[in-house]
């Protein structure tokens, strides 16, 4: 018996030794378990104690017309590097219909220099309809080259003959998220003459695109932006992407570069649930040569609420530009352990 239990012993001890640890929380009292410390209400914003874990969580509440924010002392970031956000949320009121019935709210993450002027900002909003059990929400975004801090900030509004409504979030994090390709990963790979507002733009034939055709923006014909890369709807049908960490390629090319940079197409990932996922401006001093098709990639994460993607690029009308392919490449699938860990 005393051999089993020394063997039973280390077997725990290794297991317990491999357990996934996720990168450290950068963002102050991100579960609230110190009150509102580090916190900067606006309107009727609480610490709750109706909370998914700990002792509570922060309520927005707006029983009638008007307004509730409240917004993060600084998080350490790193310019140029990729971080991931996590949250739980829960709410009550906000639609009669499923829709928009006046009550909104979203979340907001601005970037601040050395001097502390605001030098970018992302975010998304959260659902019109209620959530009555707490759900998940992920999302990666890309730091602005020269910003060294991140406020998470978050607004409620209502218009009149709207209904009570209440939000709580729980459990906010910010992370650094590394990542790179899985070895034998898996890659899924979409033609873009197939994914494009056709109504804008053109597919044409095209003996440098692997699929043998393009979508072309050329500024000449098409005077306003749009997408020319969007609509692929991808895991509607119940077989999309498992929760984890992925990249997309958009394989693009540009007629010219001008003396100035200027931006090209503006790359993001639109899930069904959870608002945008990761978006970023691509500027025509990223590509590396005029005519010739180079990868321009966006990392995103899908969680386990995410339901389908669709990867779009937005043409800005300043440059020629063309769209062959655009491809997802797996990065790291998610463990139930995983999920657990980077939400708790």
């Amino acid at each position: 018996m005393p051999r089993i239990w020394y063997i039973a012993c280390c077997c725990l001890l290794a297991l317990t030794a491999l357990a996934w640890t996720p990168p450290p929380n950068v963002l102050p009292n991100g579960d609230c378990e110190n009150g509102l410390t580090g916190w900067a209400p606006n309107g009727a914003v609480s610490v709750d104690g109706a909370a998914y874990q700990g002792r509570g969580a922060l309520l927005l509440n707006v029983p009638a017309v008007g307004g509730a924010g409240v917004s993060s002392s600084p998080a350490p970031v790193e310019g140029g590097k990729d971080y991931l956000i996590t949250l739980r949320l829960r709410s009550e009121g906000f639609s009669r219909k499923g829709g928009y019935d006046g009550v909104n709210a979203s979340f907001s993450l601005y970037f601040y220099n050395a001097e502390n002027k605001q030098v970018g900002q992302t975010g998304s909003g959260f659902p019109y309809d209620p959530q009555p059990k707490w759900a998940h929400r992920m999302q990666l975004f890309t730091v602005p080259a020269d910003a060294v801090t991140a406020r998470f900030t978050v607004g409620m509004n209502a218009r009149e003959g709207s209904l009570p409504s209440k939000l709580w979030l729980d459990q906010i994090a910010i992370r650094r998220w590394d990542g790179a390709v899985k070895a034998n990963g898996r890659a899924w790979t979409f033609n873009a003459d197939r994914y494009f507002a056709q109504n804008d733009f053109r597919r044409v034939a095209d003996d440098e695109a692997t699929s043998g055709f393009s979508v072309i923006a050329n500024p000449r014909f098409q005077k306003k932006p749009g997408y020319m890369v969007g609509g692929l709807y991808y895991g509607q049908s119940g077989k999309g992407l498992p929760p984890g960490s992925y990249r997309v390629l958009f394989r693009m090319r540009v007629g010219e570069l001008p003396a100035e940079p200027v931006p090209v197409v503006t790359l993001d990932v639109n899930p069904q649930f959870g608002g945008s996922n990761n978006a970023r401006v691509v500027m025509s001093s990223e590509f590396k040569q005029a005519g010739v098709y180079q990868d321009v990639p966006l990392r995103f994460v899908v969680g386990p609420e995410t339901g389908y993607v669709d990867l779009r690029a937005y043409w800005q009308a300043k440059v020629t530009a063309w769209a062959d392919t655009f491809t997802i490449v797996e990065e790291e699938s998610f463990t139930d352990e995983q999920i657990t860990a980077l939400f708790k």
